[in-house]
């Protein structure tokens, strides 16, 4: 597992270098549109909007790909509850997060057979978090794993598994956050 991740973050690196960019210009190979359910640690889990646009790498590998996605919470993960202040009466004492995060990844597409294939991917983002009024922004690893099925020749329906790391919390302990998507991938 830990050389599968190495291996998918120089592929990422490469993606981004000069070596890559030599490459004659050209348009993106494929888009992919998922909803994804947030698992926020100790909170209520968000419904994200997850953009992806990919490009593949042939001259890095047969499967290789680099992607560059941006997520964004519809609805913020909370935690519910109130409390009594003498003179206030109750007050909401729950935590309201939103987030968004940017990313690019190295992906490695394996074929399963000729619909199905298994995707790994890693790379670097930028994860900007909002809570009660405060702001986070963090840039960190990010790994995931997930399916593709090929419905038709430009049409395919994903699903995935992303790590997206922690967030700090001022009150010590970090809130981890994860994503589980799902949606389809458009091919140019």
């Amino acid at each position: 597992m830990q050389r599968l991740f190495k291996s998918l973050m120089v592929t990422g690196l490469l993606a981004a270098s000069p070596i890559t960019l030599a490459q004659p210009a050209a348009p993106l190979d494929y888009m992919n549109a998922q909803l994804a359910i947030g698992l926020v640690e100790d909170l209520s889990d968000p419904f994200v909007l997850v953009l992806t646009a990919g490009k593949e790498l042939p001259n890095l590998g047969r499967n290789v790909a680099f992607e560059v996605e941006f997520t964004d919470t519809i609805t913020a993960a909370d935690r519910g509850g109130s409390v009594t202040v003498p003179g206030f009466g109750t007050v909401p004492a729950g935590v309201s997060l939103s987030y968004w995060s940017l990313g690019g990844y190295g992906v490695l597409n394996v074929p399963l057979d000729d619909r199905l294939s298994a995707r790994a991917r890693a790379g670097l983002r930028l994860l900007s978090a909002y809570a009660n009024g405060d702001e986070e922004r963090d840039l960190g690893i990010t790994f995931g794993f997930g399916l593709a099925y090929r419905y038709a020749a430009n049409l395919a329906f994903v699903g995935e598994f992303t790590y997206l790391d922690e967030i700090d919390n001022d009150g010590g302990d970090d809130i981890g956050v994860n994503h589980l998507s799902a949606g389809v991938q458009v091919r140019f």
